[in-house]
């Protein structure tokens, strides 16, 4: 019946008269498969995910979460809310947006951490908003992010980097229940730095940003998938999820979407909902 549809629809539209519709119908269809809803945190499905999913996982007294690019603290403030008993580490490279980060959670237990994470402990330069005084929500290692995509002048600034592994050393982390990574086209390489960390399987659930500043970092659907094999993916929707299959077609897609990925020792259904019992992570 697919079939039938797609060739009528191609005998009928494939033409220039039909270029508006076969547009809008296509913008549509990118909304509808979550993608481009970033407006607000019911849009992109994080609320819902946060609050209706993320509990089905967290089986532990007191779960830990990271938020690696934290910004001002919108999405570790929706962390916090549904899960207050969860140990949180928030990482945010920017000096200036860390000053709002920590004042943010001067009150709380939230462990802010003036770092980025990366593939290796290193000094790098930081590209931010000049016009917005070098603190914004689009600061990027990468330049062409905020000139080519943005169209904006930049604000050069140091920040330092380190390695989720030595972090997770450092620090005594048995276990992470949830890790957020919005870096702003330098996802993968946040993973990179996660090898031993990934390899131990000490990570349960992983969510990650997937847009356009993947162009500018040269980064595919496929490297994120790739390097985490061992977990299923899927795109947040206001209300629910979809889960991605390997399929160029329907996951090379830059733009604005959120991907929440789960280990499979969970046997994740189609909804999200873990089958296997969740008891059942290994011991560290």
């Amino acid at each position: 019946m697919k079939k039938i549809i797609k060739k009528a629809w191609r005998a009928l539209a494939a033409r220039p008269s039909f270029s508006k519709i076969n547009e809008l119908m296509f913008d549509c269809s990118l909304h509808g498969l979550g993608i481009l809803n970033y407006q607000t945190a019911e849009l992109s499905g994080e609320r819902h995910f946060v609050e209706k999913l993320l509990p089905l996982y967290t089986n532990q007294a007191s779960p830990l979460f990271l938020d690696v690019g934290a910004n001002t603290g919108g999405y570790t403030h929706l962390l916090k809310k549904f899960h207050p008993s969860a140990s949180l580490f928030a990482f945010e490279p920017n000096p200036k947006t860390c000053k709002v980060l920590k004042h943010e959670f001067a009150n709380s237990d939230v462990v802010v951490v003036n770092k980025g994470l990366g593939s290796e402990e290193s000094l790098l330069k930081f590209y931010d908003r000049s016009d917005h005084g070098g603190s914004s929500e689009h600061g990027s290692l990468y330049r062409a992010v905020l000139e080519d995509i943005y169209g904006v002048d930049v604000e050069e600034i140091d920040v330092e980097i380190t390695t989720l592994d030595k972090y997770v050393k450092d620090n005594a982390i048995q276990r992470i229940t949830f890790m957020k990574v919005d870096t702003e086209g330098h996802e993968l390489e946040v993973l990179r730095g996660a090898y031993n960390t990934l390899l131990d399987d000490r990570i349960d659930l992983i969510q990650a940003e997937f847009n356009e500043m993947n162009i500018i970092s040269r980064v595919f659907f496929r490297d994120l998938a790739k390097t985490l094999s061992n977990y299923i993916p899927y795109r947040l929707l206001p209300n629910g999820v979809i889960r991605l299959k390997e399929s160029p077609l329907r996951t090379e897609l830059f733009a604005f979407q959120n991907i929440v990925f789960v280990h499979r020792r969970f046997k994740p259904n189609k909804a999200m909902k873990p089958t296997a019992n969740r008891g059942s992570s290994p011991s560290c």
